[in-house]
Order: structure tokens, then sequence, then C-alpha cells
């Protein structure tokens, strides 16, 4: 005898406690910082590479000079 139950639906009719509230601010925070996180290391890395500190901006290793094998490196 199978006997279907929705889920679903009841979790729909109940409604949102403090501890729903708390884990939806904590959830909003989080995404926030993570925002903020891009946002400052977009900036700080287009600072370094305009002054010159970051070895991204200056072509150091190439595949022919590189001294470890690179993922990029043509095979000869």
């Amino acid at each position: 005898m199978s006997h279907f139950v929705s889920s679903g639906a009841r979790l729909d009719r109940l409604p949102m406690s403090r501890f729903h509230w708390k884990i939806l601010g904590l959830i909003s925070a989080g995404a926030c910082l993570d925002a903020f996180d891009v946002y400052l290391a977009g900036g700080v890395s287009a600072a370094m590479l305009k002054t010159g500190v970051s070895p991204t901006s200056r072509r150091t290793c190439n595949w022919k000079t590189c001294r470890r094998p690179c993922a990029s490196a043509p095979s000869t």
C-alpha cells in the first residue's frame, strides 16, 4: 500500500519562524561579504597591474625560458 505525502505543500503552509529568518540573514550577510570581497579584489588586482607589482604584469616566464613544465607549453 503506497501513501503519497506532499511535504512541500505542508512546508508552504507553515509560517516563517525566527530560525528561518536567522538563516536567511546569515546567508544574506555571507553573500554581501562575498560580493564585497570580489569588488575589493578587482580593485586591488587592477592597481597591482597598473603599478607593475603583479607578476602577471611582466613576462618573466614563457614556455621557452620556464624551468618547470607549463600546461600551455607546446610539445616538442
